[in-house]
C-alpha cells in the first residue's frame, strides 16, 4: 500500500496490520521538487520498478526498487 505521508509517500507491505511505521519513505519534494498532491506513483512489480511522476512539471522519474517487491 502506498500513501501520502507528509512531503512524501510511505510504503507498506500489505500484511501490516495496525499502526506500523511504513516500511521505506519516498521523499517526492527531493525527487521531483513539488508536493505529494500534484505526484503520482505506479508500480511495475515485474520489473521490481517505481515510477514516479510530476503533472505540473511534465516530469517522469523510474526508481529500481527490488527490496519492495520481496
Amino acid at each position: 500500500m502506498i500513501a501520502p505521508l507528509g512531503g512524501g509517500f510511505g510504503v507498506w507491505k500489505v500484511t501490516d496490520d495496525g499502526d506500523v511505521a511504513p516500511r521505506w519513505r519516498i521523499p517526492v519534494q527531493q525527487i521531483v521538487g513539488g508536493a505529494p498532491q500534484n505526484t503520482g506513483i505506479a508500480l511495475d512489480p515485474v520489473h521490481k520498478e517505481v515510477f514516479v511522476a510530476n503533472g505540473p512539471l511534465n516530469r517522469v522519474f523510474t526508481f529500481y526498487f527490488p527490496e519492495m517487491f520481496d
